[in-house]
């Protein structure tokens, strides 16, 4: 019934969901995944997924809107098993108070940045908006300063910040040597002013070690059929 409700929902926006085929998530279920890190977790949509999959894995949200961070803390401490830890904070480039978007009608799309005007026009849901301050941390200190646990390998990462993945990425250097594979949302359509291409993605990451595999799964267009975004998988080389 969820996973109904969160499709219709998709399709209201005039995006579909397509599986890739045979990605099976890269092959990482039988390496022995035992830590994931979860940016932009939300309501924790992807740490239910991975949960099952990865049984042996702790896994360590950050979402910085409280509405969604109350319902993702809820289902961590009655489901997961004490394997889920939540943290209530905003992940980027550096530590200190910021500013964040918040999108009051429709919270899923709320960012760092500000949304760009066709943005605004094509998806009224997000047109009541108001600004809020959030404690920002970065990849690397959070780990440090709130997690305090040693990462147990293998890691996978998990990036969905809505056009700040880039800043993400500056700020987790120290975190991301250590992971095998990343999981980051590219956004193709201009939703967010300032926010990364693919391009720009790809030589982050490149510089880290990584290589781009394939997509995990992606949105398209009910208007021309063009990928509007999708979850790219990295891997170490």
């Amino acid at each position: 019934m969820i996973k109904k409700m969160i499709v219709n929902s998709i399709h209201s926006l005039g995006y579909d969901v397509y599986k890739i085929p045979k990605i099976d998530f890269a092959g990482l279920d039988r390496v022995g995944i035992k830590t994931i890190i979860d940016i932009g977790a939300n309501r924790g949509q992807f740490a239910r997924r991975v949960f099952t999959i990865f049984p042996q894995a702790k896994i360590f949200c950050f979402e910085p809107v409280k509405e969604a961070f109350e319902d993702l803390e809820k289902w961590a401490r009655s489901s997961g098993h004490g394997r889920v830890f939540a943290f209530n904070v905003a992940l980027g480039d550096k530590e200190e108070e910021k500013e964040m978007f918040l999108h009051l009608d429709h919270t899923d799309s709320s960012s760092m940045l500000r949304t760009t005007e066709s943005f605004e026009d094509d998806l009224h849901l997000i047109q009541n908006q108001q600004t809020i301050k959030v404690k920002q941390y970065t990849l690397d200190v959070a780990m440090e300063k709130l997690v305090k646990k040693e990462l147990e390998k293998e890691v996978l990462v998990k990036m969905d910040v809505q056009g700040y993945e880039d800043l993400v990425i500056n700020g987790a250097e120290k975190t991301l040597l250590q992971a095998r594979a990343c999981v980051i949302e590219i956004v193709n359509d201009e939703l967010y002013k300032g926010q990364p291409d693919f391009k720009k993605i790809f030589v982050l990451m490149d510089n880290l070690g990584f290589g781009y595999y394939g997509n995990l799964e992606q949105v398209v267009s009910h208007k021309d059929g063009h990928i509007a975004y999708y979850d790219a998988i990295f891997i170490k080389k």
